[in-house]
């Protein structure tokens, strides 16, 4: 008997996030993902997220990014 795989994201335009989704909370996390384990997981993360390109063009390249943000990386490199 085989499973029937259901897309929950079928009911979402292409490229939309899903309402009441917490973006900022999101981009932090990729944000880490990044310095843990690379931008090709943190990218991963993030189309899986559905966040916009743009978005992620600026999480990967550092443009834009919040103070506390910056805290949670300087910590993160002081751990290491």
């Amino acid at each position: 008997m085989g499973i029937m795989e259901m897309d929950r994201r079928a009911g979402l335009a292409a490229g939309a996030m899903p309402p009441g989704t917490d973006t900022a909370g999101i981009v932090h996390r990729a944000i880490l993902i990044r310095a843990r384990s690379g931008s090709t997981c943190a990218i991963e993360y993030l189309k899986g997220q559905r966040v916009a390109g743009s978005v992620i063009r600026r999480v990967m390249t550092g443009e834009s990014i919040r103070a506390d943000d910056r805290r949670a990386l300087a910590l993160l490199a002081s751990q290491a």
